[in-house]
């Protein structure tokens, strides 16, 4: 709560159509209608000043399935990231599951986000 870098919320599955209409803050914090099932929450990180904690969540290891990269890092940089975080995990998170994020690659979802970018102030 001390870190104003982070920013938390639980996700939200709209419709493209309702996307449309999605308040700009949330927009980092939504999905696609089809994974409604998942109930994520996520946590984001929106500057990596040297003023930002580095503080620790604690949480149970079995919560933790996946962890998604941003989907605009390149291919090299995200295979990088992704060995550095398996190492961090270590063998007592081996079942976490370190991916990039493919949201960029639905042409629709992207036209309906920017079009709520567009609308909200």
């Amino acid at each position: 709560k001390k870190d104003e870098t982070l920013v938390a919320h639980d996700v939200q599955y709209p419709s493209n159509d309702e996307l449309r209409s999605l308040q700009r803050h949330l927009i980092p914090f939504a999905k696609r209608a089809q994974y409604t099932d998942e109930r994520e929450f996520r946590i984001i990180r929106t500057s990596t000043t040297s003023g930002a904690s580095e503080e620790i969540f604690n949480f149970s290891s079995h919560s933790l399935q996946r962890i998604y990269l941003n989907p605009w890092l390149t291919s090299k940089d995200a295979s990088k990231e992704k060995d550095r975080i398996r190492k961090i995990l270590g063998d007592g998170l081996g079942h976490v599951k370190v991916l990039q994020n493919r949201s960029l690659l639905s042409r629709d979802w992207i036209i309906s986000a920017k079009s709520a970018l567009k609308a909200s102030p």
